[in-house]
């Protein structure tokens, strides 16, 4: 059965006859009817589908191969994750405590004891049992009189971590001296 290539529907046999020397071997067979020219095209026909099908092979395989890989690299990620804002038993948070090497100044280095403004004996004890991050914010708030949102600009942290921060300090201070709130 002779059939014109404008008629072919399937699309495999349309992709196969796109190509040159396919469309050549047809249209000869067409013109002179030998069907030496049909064993050529089957021939051809059949390592075209063999790559096809190998080709739709690895396109799924590598397609859910992804997925799996996706999945199991979400499962990692929920069961490794970083915690940064999960609280201690202080109320502080991880990233509240971890310092930028790159703020505009280094905090560390300044000579800011708390201790040396307060003449108080049990509150400099109470004092030295707060965290260095929070006897930090104490300084630059109370001795500095610097405002919450300019403590946080020079730590590289929000506002909202800042007064966090010193609430949670002068609570601890105000459960050693025993007031209640």
């Amino acid at each position: 059965m002779k059939i014109p290539l404008n008629e072919i529907k399937n699309p495999i046999l349309k992709h196969f006859f796109e190509e040159k020397k396919h469309k050549l071997t047809y249209e000869e067979y067409l013109r002179t009817g030998d069907l030496k020219y049909i064993e050529q095209l089957e021939i051809s026909f059949k390592e075209y589908s063999y790559k096809v099908r190998i080709l739709a092979y690895f396109n799924k395989y590598l397609y859910f191969k992804a997925i799996k890989y996706d999945m199991k690299h979400r499962k990692l990620q929920q069961r490794f994750q970083l915690i940064l804002d999960k609280s201690d038993e202080e109320s502080n948070t991880i990233i509240d405590n971890i310092e930028d090497e790159n703020s505009q100044i280094n905090i560390d280095k300044m000579d800011m004891k708390i201790d040396d403004f307060v003449t108080d004996e049990r509150l400099s004890k109470s004092i030295n049992k707060l965290t260095f991050q929070q006897k930090k914010v104490l300084y630059f708030y109370y001795v500095e009189e610097l405002k919450d949102i300019e403590i946080a600009k020079k730590f590289n942290v929000t506002r909202q971590s800042i007064t966090k921060t010193r609430n949670t300090a002068i609570k601890k201070l105000k459960a050693d001296f025993g007031i209640k709130e």
